[in-house]
């Protein structure tokens, strides 16, 4: 099983049950990207959710013997070598590493630059201030900054930034 791909027995059970409880139609591109990225966003919640559960274990043979209930011994086994890879483990230590050294937080969620600019130039007239979109990336719902160090990247951007991009 590849870790990075969703089964092809998972993506026949999901695009089934799009089917029976959405209009979707498959030759426009929007609807099948939905379809995709709803697979890939719940591949990405299972492993999280594996992954968490695993750190609860001293060793990978303490995980072993108690698999988690929503997988088989064998899938288990499979993500237990994932989580304990090299590449797994030293992507992992690199990530910490970048999250350490972040000055403002981020208060769009997983959501990122790109994808909040295309929804805010869905919604408007098809230009996009940056500062507008670093606002908006950097404010909760609220309209609160998620840190004075942002506020003040916001507060002292240049004027000729206000430009459209």
């Amino acid at each position: 099983m590849r870790h990075r791909a969703i089964t092809c027995k998972n993506q026949i059970l999901i695009n089934n049950f799009f089917q029976d409880h959405f209009d979707l139609d498959y030759t426009r591109h929007e609807d099948v990207r939905t379809v995709v990225e709803t697979m890939m966003t719940a591949r990405r919640t299972h492993r999280n959710r594996m992954h968490a559960y695993f750190k609860k274990f001293p060793s990978k043979e303490a995980a072993l013997l108690k698999p988690h209930p929503d997988t088989t011994e064998e899938q288990w086994k499979e993500l237990c070598d994932l989580f304990t890879s090299e590449a797994f483990m030293k992507r992992s230590e690199q990530n910490k590493k970048n999250r350490s050294k972040l000055t403002v937080n981020h208060a769009a969620g997983s959501r990122s630059f790109q994808r909040t600019r295309a929804c805010m130039k869905n919604q408007e007239s098809g230009n996009i201030n940056p500062a507008e979109l670093y606002k908006k990336n950097y404010t909760n719902k609220d309209g609160i900054w998620t840190s004075e160090g942002a506020r003040e990247i916001y507060n002292g951007w240049m004027p000729s930034s206000v430009s459209v991009i």
